[in-house]
């Protein structure tokens, strides 16, 4: 069997396309013949490749290193993960420090995981294994048309990078993730929320202060996917926009929020009964939903639902503010390759996230007949919703996934 897919191989005088990757290009001569010798699949090579698999580091599944492979995919494989490592921690930003250009990476719970990983040492242990993959076969990875040596240097600054980040990363961690064990913690429980219709309505407001406040007292664990590659359903943030949301819609007294508010000193709570009101459409609060959601380091769960509650009683002051955030809002994205399926494939585009949030919700109040039609249409036009890492600027719709309204 492997003497046949040795011999279709040289045969063809090509490489297969799925190991092809930027930058390299197929040789005109056969390569030979050692590089396509089967490598035992008691080698451990395997079970790195398949924890680079785990991590999004390779095109191919886990799965794919379950079964012998020669050394040319091995080490297509290893190169593949080289590059991708070399630009993860490019891409690794920390949270409230503005880049070069003044403008925020926004911190999302996954890129919290990966920045917890990297302080844990799991970036360093993964990057010191895929420079001794790329060292054992850079017979391949030269044949492929890289410099292993280039190669190495260039992960070698990376490596002096993930070691720095960390001695930053502690005061900025978000409280989710600092003090009590994983298993400690309580997960999100959605029954009380599901309850609140079937009590009066001053029952329904003392209900959702109660689960706000237990909420921000012990936050519950966030509700991560399998694996550092995958999506994240919800965290602490998600959860109190969650109960604010259903409190909200459980139409409870007003007087009872209102008088919460106003004895609640500044925090979460008082945020969180900030967006419960502005919900309600409870125009008191909305001069200080204008100054939460100008404010980049606050949440992104809670600036997205404040700028949801400003749509929903616009005036001109709510307006010019979402109007100069699409223009201006530092907070970006560089997630492309996540949805690629890899972080080492596709171009590197900031996507502007809260711009655009704002872009769609502000599509929609375009639509009514508002005395601010003629601003927001002019805005519309000018948008700059992403833009390339090398400063070529992309105007282009967002993802439907990204859309407000």
């Amino acid at each position: 069997m492997a003497a046949r897919r040795i011999r279709s191989l040289l045969g063809a005088g090509v490489v297969l396309a799925w190991v092809l990757l930027p930058g390299t290009s197929a040789r005109a001569e056969p390569l030979p013949k050692s590089l396509f010798r089967d490598v035992p699949i008691t080698d451990p090579a395997y079970e790195a490749l398949r924890q680079f698999a785990s991590h999004g580091l390779t095109v191919q599944p886990r799965g794919y290193f379950d079964r012998p492979l020669t050394q040319y995919e091995i080490g297509a494989a290893a190169l593949q993960a080289s590059r991708a490592m070399e630009r993860l921690i490019g891409d690794l930003r920390l949270p409230g420090v503005p880049d070069a250009d003044g403008e925020l990476h926004h911190t999302s719970a996954f890129a919290w995981e990966r920045l917890v990983w990297t302080r844990d040492g799991g970036l360093n242990r993964q990057l010191a294994e895929v420079q001794a993959l790329a060292t054992r076969y850079e017979d391949v990875i030269r044949a492929l048309g890289v410099d292993p040596q280039a190669l190495q240097a260039k992960l070698g600054r990376r490596q002096e990078r993930a070691s720095a980040l960390p001695v930053a990363l502690a005061p900025r961690q978000p409280i989710y993730l600092r003090g009590e064990a994983p298993q400690e913690r309580k997960r999100f429980d959605r029954q009380p929320l599901l309850g609140l219709a079937e009590l009066s309505q001053r029952e329904r407001a003392s209900a959702g202060l109660s689960l706000l406040r237990e909420e921000i007292a012990k936050p519950s664990h966030p509700e991560f996917a399998r694996g550092l590659h995958t999506s994240i359903s919800g965290t602490h943030w998600d959860f109190l926009v969650e109960i604010s949301r259903c409190l909200a819609a459980a139409q409870p007294q007003l007087n009872v929020l209102r008088e919460a508010w106003a004895a609640e000193p500044p925090g979460e709570l008082r945020d969180c009964l900030t967006l419960t009101l502005g919900l309600l459409k409870d125009r008191s609060v909305a001069p200080h939903l204008r100054a939460y959601v100008r404010e980049p380091l606050n949440p992104l769960p809670l600036r997205e639902q404040a700028v949801q509650a400003l749509a929903g009683m616009p005036n001109k002051l709510s307006v010019d503010t979402l109007i100069q955030l699409l223009r201006e809002d530092p907070v970006y994205s560089i997630d492309l390759w996540l949805r690629r399926g890899c972080v080492g494939q596709g171009p590197r585009v900031r996507h502007y996230v809260m711009r655009m949030r704002i872009n769609g919700v502000l599509k929609r109040l375009a639509t009514e007949q508002t005395p601010f039609r003629a601003d927001i249409e002019t805005a519309l036009k000018q948008a700059v919703l992403m833009t390339s890492m090398n400063g070529t600027v992309k105007v282009t719709p967002p993802p439907k996934s990204l859309r407000g309204g």
